[in-house]
């Protein structure tokens, strides 16, 4: 790790606020309401005593950005070629409907968004000594997940992922089994 990476304690809200909107506020997808979840997050970063290089936040902070995108239809009136507002014949203005990707910078839900996609259905979650999981899909395959991010299959032809709504198999559940628990999609309890 780089020393100038390197970053102990809280990140100045006053200058990350400026910076913020100076980056990004001439981008079409910005929306001054992310402003107060982006500084909760950056708070949250620096209270993290586990969170001590800048690049780290930066990656943090670039997912969240992408993630939380998320196309927004709002309505504005019609206007003719000189940039007055039209209306119909009942005197009521004529909307158009607009559609645009914004950045929203705080929790999304996903619930039920997966449905047809291979992390839709729950998986069995069990904690291995020494800080590692052992993950049990629906269909019966499974992988163990070491505490650095190692990833093993533990059945053979193993495929990370199931087919939504395919076959599910009942693995055979074992006494040191009983702490498994089925977790949503995507995370691990």
């Amino acid at each position: 790790m780089s020393p100038k990476s390197l970053q102990v304690g809280h990140y100045n809200a006053n200058t990350f606020r400026k910076k913020f909107v100076e980056v990004f506020a001439s981008s079409p997808k910005y929306d001054p309401k992310a402003l107060n979840d982006v500084l909760v997050l950056i708070d949250m970063i620096g209270r993290d005593p586990c969170i001590i290089d800048r690049r780290w936040a930066a990656y943090m902070l670039a997912t969240v950005m992408w993630e939380t995108t998320s196309l927004e239809t709002h309505y504005v009136q019609a206007k003719d070629k000189k940039g007055h507002p039209l209306f119909n014949k009942f005197g009521r203005p004529i909307m158009l409907k607009r559609k645009a990707w914004v950045y929203k910078m705080a929790p999304v839900d996903e619930v039920e968004n997966g449905r047809g996609r291979r992390y839709h259905e729950p998986v069995k979650v069990m904690l291995l000594d020494g800080g590692g999981a052992r993950i049990t899909e629906p269909d019966g395959d499974q992988f163990s997940i070491s505490k650095s991010g190692l990833i093993r299959r533990l059945t053979k032809h193993a495929t990370m992922g199931s087919r939504d709504g395919g076959p599910h198999h009942k693995p055979s559940i074992r006494l040191r089994d009983r702490n498994m628990r089925i977790s949503g999609a995507g995370t691990c309890n």
